[in-house]
């Protein structure tokens, strides 16, 4: 059933673009606790079958896991959204680079993220032990008791610099998760589900398809003026930024099917994640995993494009 917006009186003779533009989307919430491997969660470590060697950057480190998704998990708590799996896990692997494993030119290049998918799931035959991917005398407790996020700079000593000067050392987990949250078995943001409706929003290069010509035009004027105050309310009311699987893109620059003509046809968000108290991309940006609906409908996740940005 179709939702009837609450619009403000200058919106009105867009009802009919906006409300066409409604479609599923699953909002993504969590909690910090201890998961089992199969788990949906973001950080920790993964369902793994025994023998299954565990992804590598194109610099031959451990990537180490963003995201993983266990759709009979989600479907059990949510109605079934196409063209999903109805089972199986899917996980989201980054590597240890400057654009956390995003390859600014070729966004479906695989080299320094990974996308991997188990369609059958046998909880007694998963690895266990995943103390390889710790740093040198780093221990599970020690991750516990680490908040900061996977920018935080550290002296020779391996402890948080507040104001790092350059000779400190920069590396340690570049990610947007916070440290404590990266290859812990111990712990992480357990994922909870819940189904709602979303609405195409600027950020999205599919907006301009719901418009014609002049009439996009005339909401684009409408928006600008009056100092944003109905795009404000646009953005707090019809569209919400948060973690989500399905409905539509949200990017803080550009989105990079805008200008991409071989991304136009990816336009399931397979993956979209916001930064919030836990979770930081860059200067408070969003990650966006999105795949072609063919392509998902036959497992297919090797032209996956993965989008990073930040303000």
């Amino acid at each position: 059933m179709k939702t009837t917006l609450e619009l403000p009186a200058e919106l009105e003779p867009f009802r009919q673009e906006i409300e066409s533009s409604e479609k599923p989307v699953i909002k993504i919430t969590y909690e910090r606790k201890a998961t089992d491997f199969w788990s949906s969660k973001f950080g920790g470590v993964p369902y793994l079958p025994k023998g299954y060697y565990f992804s590598k950057d194109s610099d031959g480190k451990y990537m180490h896991l963003l995201a993983q998704l266990n759709f009979e998990e989600i479907f059990a708590q949510v109605p079934y959204l196409a063209p999903f799996p109805k089972q199986g896990i899917l996980q989201f692997y980054i590597g240890r680079t400057g654009m956390f494993g995003m390859d600014t030119e070729k966004l479906d290049n695989q080299k320094d993220f990974k996308i991997l998918y188990f369609y059958n799931i046998d909880k007694n035959n998963c690895q266990t032990d995943f103390g390889f991917l710790l740093d040198l005398n780093e221990t599970y407790s020690t991750l516990n008791n680490q908040k900061f996020s996977g920018w935080q700079v550290f002296d020779e000593n391996n402890c948080p610099v507040d104001y790092p000067s350059f000779d400190c050392i920069y590396e340690h987990y570049y990610s947007p998760l916070q440290h404590q949250d990266v290859n812990n078995s111990q712990e992480c943001l357990a994922l909870q589900f819940s189904f709602d409706n979303a609405w195409v929003n600027p950020a999205d290069y599919q907006f301009d398809t719901f418009f014609e010509e002049q009439k996009l035009q005339n909401y684009l004027d409408l928006m600008s003026a009056d100092d944003n105050r109905l795009f404000e309310w646009y953005s707090a009311k019809i569209y919400e930024n948060h973690h989500k699987i399905g409905g539509y893109g949200y990017f803080t620059q550009t989105d990079p099917r805008e200008y991409s003509s071989q991304y136009k046809d990816h336009k399931v968000v397979l993956l979209h994640m916001i930064s919030d108290d836990e979770i930081r991309w860059g200067d408070c940006g969003v990650g966006n995993f999105l795949i072609r609906a063919e392509d998902l409908e036959n497992l297919d996740f090797s032209q996956v494009i993965y989008n990073y940005d930040c303000s």
